[in-house]
């Protein structure tokens, strides 16, 4: 992991695209799915436990929930540091083949832009991988699909939110997470839980700031 302090903030600076509303950094796009903002990222790890305590350890990310196999092996760990379901995720890699970009996820405003971003996306040659569906953990609705360069990019809408202070990580079971994967019945695809894009080596790995 790369930890960075500042980021510059986006305003256009194209009169057309300027909006009325000084709170909103442009126009609302007509075109293209148009997602509200940036939600989550998901990373594939081969020990879960051992990544989501060090994030939790050492970052100060909370905890929120978590899928525990029969044998005590942890699946997969969601954690915030906002009010949000999950900032970050960890899922465990199938294949022990170390860290992998499972997937980066963007929020929409409602159920009906999800299943207008999956008609655009059908209609311009998109490859839906998954959904539309519900995941139970978090109670957002979701679709997922591969960009053209093939990483994994998740739309979704909805979802919890947590404001207890004194929250504690809620345990799914091998037998509970089919509805937490999707309540709404549907099955992950192999692809799903196998497949992950190649994590760059970070330049300085070992600096501070670094891990």
């Amino acid at each position: 992991m790369e930890l960075y302090w500042e980021i510059e903030k986006y305003h256009t600076t194209d009169p057309e695209l300027v909006s009325a509303l000084p709170s909103f950094p442009q126009k609302y796009p007509l075109n293209g799915i148009a997602p509200r903002r940036f939600d989550h990222f998901n990373v594939m790890v081969n020990d879960v436990a051992g990544e989501q305590a060090w994030i939790t350890g050492v970052l100060g990310i909370k905890h929120r929930y978590f899928v525990e196999g029969q044998n005590g092996q942890r699946r997969g760990s969601w954690l915030s540091i906002s009010n949000l379901s999950h900032d970050i995720a960890v899922m465990h890699n199938r294949s022990g083949s170390g860290a992998r970009l499972h997937h980066i996820a963007y929020y929409v405003d409602s159920p009906e832009e999800l299943l207008r971003a999956a008609t655009i996306l059908v209609e311009h040659g998109g490859k839906i991988e998954w959904g539309p569906g519900k995941h139970g953990t978090s109670g957002a609705t979701f679709l997922y699909f591969f960009e053209p360069s093939g990483h994994r990019i998740e739309v979704w809408t909805g979802g919890m939110l947590i404001f207890a202070p004194d929250w504690e990580p809620i345990r799914w079971s091998q037998e509970s997470e089919v509805l937490g994967f999707d309540m709404w019945g549907t099955k992950a695809p192999e692809s799903y839980l196998t497949r992950g894009s190649e994590v760059a080596e970070t330049a300085g790995a070992g600096a501070t700031g670094t891990r």
